[in-house]
């Protein structure tokens, strides 16, 4: 309801969220636990206001004393007794007090969770400590070979009997109870290695498929079948946050979460679609102060932090005090919002719509920013968008298309903005689409529209590479025809020097044949020569050589003795001249080709002396 006033324009509506707190009696705001009890009743502990109870409308609080002013874990026990856990010692409500458990053994300081079984066991997970077990009037801290040894956040029983301890460094432990001794065991763990987002396992909630959810602070929620992450959704896949407190199922259709930016809520259909890949992302509807709220920061890690009470209601702990919600009575907003494109920014450059449904683009133009809005009466400011640019054809290129060739593979979502921006448009026909979706995820009836045609320009058109392409191709036709022109010019200077080395070198050869012969002839002439000489010369050498042997013998028979010197003087210089003359013969032999060669032995100190 919208109501205008003097005092300008006022909104009223219904909140979907009560809280108790501080002025409703609460000691404190800051509640840790929110515990639900089968009568009704509603339990909360504080840091420092110790243990209050709500029952209708009526804020009770119990005895503060130092012992009970921290007040941790809540549980309630099969026979319907309320435990807490304090700082000092284990408590037991009785009436209107908090009567102290008298427990043999090492009490923890700082119990976080109880988990009672049927057997009147309780285990207890500790900040301090690891794993405690109360049996009857005593306590003792537990040592489970591989087992949780830090900070224990979350313990609750499957259907299965397996007990899933959540941890804040350590990841998740499946622990399974041997039936006759009671002794624990880890049967399965899952830490990052596995595939959890993170160590910090902070809740999980056990769907009626037999699937864990498991929530991972600061990681989102980890799909959990047969022992094996099987997805993890987070802020990808459209939760507003990945750090959760709690989760629990409201029994009609929805999966409530609680963080420290308000307490959401998603259709556990839809969850799933995302889990199996039939949808990638979900919408979930958020709660805060304007629902209610005292605070958003819902609180976590001390259990329990939300309970379905028998009425279906649910209660969770907050920093503003408990906040509890009927599902049954949240009415969804079946209004589908109305939107509308406000401006187009071409370049920086704004452009006028005056309700045109078609604008035509710059052919310059390289990026658009589309504005749009919605109108929603209810909750405004938690309207959300998604939009997406498809081009209808491909305007002026080789590669056209028709049909709805899309820019954008899916719709974008664009959250609570209300801008979409492009940064590389070319040339085409475009059709942008937005639609709104309300607080509930109800969406548009109808997506509004803006086309949009970029004309190309010259060279971005198909005759522009065409163009090229030719220039290119009679460019290269010049070059080639300049080339092998100079080629030609090349060849025949190659061929005119080659013709004129070709003359020079015939004329030397010619020169070089007739001296040749010359010499050959002057040779042959020689050769003859030389011949004819030596046989000239030996002739009369023989003569001599002879006539001075015959003189010499008939000398020294007559006894003529004073001749015998000269006469071998006569023929010892005929032996020289006659050696003369055959070397001579022998030079023209060799140089003939006809000389014959004799191997014989001589007396090498001879021919020295000789020398």
């Amino acid at each position: 309801l919208w109501v205008g006033t003097l005092d300008g324009l006022t909104r009223l509506r219904d909140t979907s969220f009560q809280t108790y707190g501080s002025p409703e009696g609460l000691r404190s705001d800051a509640s840790f636990t929110a515990l639900a009890a089968r009568d009704g009743t509603v339990y909360t502990g504080s840091d420092d206001g110790g243990l209050s109870a709500i029952r209708g409308d009526q804020v009770t609080n119990f005895e503060l004393r130092a012992e009970t002013s921290w007040i941790g874990a809540l549980g309630e026990s099969p026979a319907g007794e309320i435990w807490a856990g304090g700082r000092k010692g284990f408590f037991r409500v009785r009436g209107a007090r908090l009567e102290p458990m008298p427990l043999k053994g090492d009490v923890p300081t700082e119990p976080t969770v109880f988990l009672f079984d049927e057997r009147g066991s309780v285990l207890v997970g500790t900040f301090d400590g690891g794993l405690f077990r109360v049996q009857g009037d005593r306590i003792a801290k537990l040592e489970i070979p591989g087992g949780p040894t830090g900070e224990i956040v979350f313990l609750s029983r499957l259907r299965d009997g397996t007990i899933a301890a959540g941890t804040e460094r350590e990841g998740l432990f499946f622990l399974r109870e041997e039936s006759v001794t009671g002794a624990l065991g880890v049967a399965h763990r899952l830490t990052t290695a596995e595939g959890l987002p993170g160590e910090n396992v902070a809740y999980v909630l056990e769907d009626s498929s037999g699937l864990l959810l498991v929530a991972v602070f600061g990681g989102g929620i980890a799909a959990v079948r047969d022992g094996r992450v099987v997805k993890v959704v987070g802020l990808a896949e459209g939760l507003f946050d990945d750090s959760f407190h709690a989760l629990v199922s409201d029994g009609h259709g929805f999966l409530y979460m609680s963080t420290n930016r308000g307490i959401a809520r998603v259709p556990r259909d839809d969850l799933l679609a995302v889990v199996e890949g039939r949808a990638r992302a979900l919408v979930p509807q958020v709660f805060g102060v304007k629902d209610g709220l005292r605070s958003q920061e819902a609180n976590g890690g001390i259990l329990p932090s939300v309970s379905v009470a028998p009425d279906g209601r649910l209660w969770f702990a907050t920093m503003g005090g408990v906040a509890v919600v009927d599902p049954a009575r949240i009415v969804k907003n079946l209004v589908p919002p109305r939107v509308r494109i406000t401006s187009l920014v071409v370049d920086g450059h704004p452009l006028r719509l005056a309700g045109r449904a078609s604008v035509d683009l710059p052919a310059t133009a390289r990026s658009l920013e589309i504005g749009f809005a919605a109108l929603a009466f209810r909750v405004p400011e938690r309207v959300t968008f998604r939009y997406r640019l498809d081009r209808v054809d491909r305007v002026d290129r080789v590669d056209r298309v028709d049909g709805v060739d899309g820019l954008d593979d899916s719709w974008r979502e664009a959250g609570s903005s209300r801008l979409a921006h492009y940064g590389h448009i070319e040339p085409g026909s475009y059709t942008f689409r937005v639609l709104a979706i309300n607080e509930d995820g109800v969406p548009s009836e109808r997506a509004a529209l803006l086309s949009l045609n970029r004309r190309a320009r010259f060279r971005e058109t198909v005759w522009f590479p065409l163009l090229l392409v030719a220039g290119a191709g009679l460019l290269g036709a010049a070059v080639l025809r300049l080339r092998t022109a100079r080629l030609l010019r090349t060849k025949a200077e190659l061929e005119g020097l080659v013709a004129e080395r070709t003359r020079a070198l015939e004329e030397e050869t010619a020169r070089t044949l007739v001296a040749k012969k010359d010499a050959e002839d002057a040779n042959a002439a020689k050769s003859a020569f030389l011949a004819s000489m030596t046989h000239e010369l030996r002739t009369p050498l023989n003569a001599i050589l002879g006539y001075s042997e015959m003189l010499e013998e008939s000398a020294a028979e007559a006894g003529h003795g004073q001749y015998l010197g000269d006469l071998r003087k006569i023929r010892s210089a005929a032996e020289h001249q006659l050696a003369l003359v055959n070397g001579i013969l022998d030079l023209s032999k060799i140089e003939a080709g006809r000389m014959d060669l004799h191997v014989e032995t001589f007396e090498a100190e001879k021919l020295v002396l000789e020398a």
